[in-house]
């Protein structure tokens, strides 16, 4: 299993050439496990990305087909040292453990409803064409082959918040104003 997030806001077209971070299965922290706080910083800031779990083996897909490739989707939280930037290359943000899944949910009924995404105390609300997960799905299927359990997030909050050793950090996902799903409960230990 691996993770592919882009590097791009929910606001931002797919771009044909995407950024992109490949992040170690050993980054991942699954749900109700803690999340342990390394000790090579001493200032944390936590994001949130939708996560998108792959049910099929795929490559060139088109975005016509993607939804054929993907079963679920989740809340993901991902921990990121602060100043980001000082750190080289991708440890900032695929080191051990600093993804924090949440509970995998069902994809809506309705596939044009909005995703309205809470994550500690802020609210955001997308549509399907922000969210782009199908354009998502089919350009990191272009570039990489895609296995069954493999994570995709389509994109990145641009939203931080500061976290520290101690917090709980919770969130979940509602589409189209169903029940709140994909929950995420963070213990930063």
């Amino acid at each position: 299993m691996k993770m592919i997030a882009l590097a791009r806001r929910a606001s931002d077209a797919v771009d044909d050439f995407p950024v992109v971070s490949v992040i170690p299965d050993s980054a991942v922290t699954l749900p109700g496990k803690p999340l342990f706080v390394p000790d090579f910083a001493s200032e944390w800031e936590a994001r949130f990305m939708l996560g998108v779990r792959v049910s099929r083996l795929g490559k060139g897909v088109s975005a016509r087909f993607a939804p054929r490739y993907y079963d679920a989707v989740t809340l993901l939280m991902r921990l990121s040292p602060l100043p980001a930037e000082s750190w080289p290359g991708g440890l900032a943000s695929a080191f051990d453990g600093c993804i924090q899944l949440g509970e995998w949910s069902a994809l809506p009924s309705d596939p044009a409803a909005p995703v309205t995404v809470c994550f500690a105390g802020l609210t955001v609300t997308l549509t399907p064409d922000e969210a782009a997960i199908d354009s998502a799905v089919a350009v990191v299927a272009r570039y990489l082959t895609i296995r069954n359990g493999d994570i995709i997030a389509p994109f990145t909050s641009v939203d931080a918040v500061a976290v520290k050793v101690g917090d709980i950090i919770e969130g979940s996902l509602a589409w189209g104003g169903s029940e709140p799903a994909g929950l995420l409960r963070a213990r930063l230990k």
